[in-house]
């Protein structure tokens, strides 16, 4: 026959079993982002990707697509760099987007990067992977929250598609969360790092190798560029 007592201490072990993390004491010490799927219209799925920092529940920036792509990773960190700087690291779930992995992979393939993965190894920004959603528990709460406010102003001021939606919620509806529901760090240094002159288009970009064909072009995608002289930009022909 089980006691109260073992039952309660069992109760208390299962909730405690992934304990919350200790939020960060610097802003931008730690950036936790994911991507929440939802019927954002009513009869299409749109994904947000979204990024919040750790130590004060700011939401540091935001994009909306048709799925969970690099390009609104990207679009989230670009927003990130030119309103922050250079946070010093992202927090993350354990995706292909943020993380190589293969069964096959031997020792030697260990520091294969990912498309974000190396463009955020040359902004210096580490990327912690985990498969504790506890772990990430600010940005699904900030999840949890948009869904239940969001879907009434998406209908309010009449936005139909991701497109408006991406305007209109960069320019106002994230000052509008954050007034709300952000929070001041423990220490007021920030470990945001300024980014100054670095050229993010050859950051931020999607690179592939391509065999230069005769005639000093490439095909990429059922479509042919001519290389340009001295140069790695391509001119595509019609």
């Amino acid at each position: 026959m089980r006691s109260i007592g073992t039952e309660k201490n069992k109760k208390i072990k299962k909730q405690n079993l992934h304990p919350s993390r200790e939020r960060k004491k610097y802003f931008g010490e730690l950036v936790q982002i994911d991507a929440s799927v939802h019927l954002w219209f009513g009869t299409f799925k749109t994904y947000l990707h979204a990024a919040i920092d750790d130590a004060t529940g700011n939401v540091l920036g935001a994009y909306f697509d048709t799925g969970e792509t690099i390009k609104g990773y990207y679009e989230m960190t670009y927003q990130i760099l030119l309103n922050y700087g250079i946070p010093m690291a992202f927090y993350s779930d354990r995706r292909t987007i943020f993380e190589y992995y293969s069964k096959k992979m031997v020792n030697i393939e260990k520091d294969t990067f990912t498309q974000f993965q190396a463009a955020c190894d040359k902004l210096g920004i580490e990327i912690i992977t985990t498969s504790i959603a506890q772990a990430k528990g600010k940005i699904e709460h900030m999840n949890k929250t948009l869904q239940g406010r969001l879907l009434n102003d998406i209908k309010r001021f009449n936005i139909k598609t991701y497109e408006e939606l991406n305007k209109w919620f960069n320019k106002y509806y994230i000052k509008y969360i954050n007034n709300k529901f952000a929070y001041k760090p423990k220490e007021n240094e920030t470990e945001f790092i300024p980014l100054g002159k670095t050229d993010l288009s050859k950051i931020m970009c999607i690179k592939d190798e391509r065999t230069i064909l005769n005639g000093n072009m490439i095909s990429y995608k059922n479509h042919f560029y001519r290389l340009k002289a001295n140069s790695y930009a391509g001119q595509l022909l019609q």
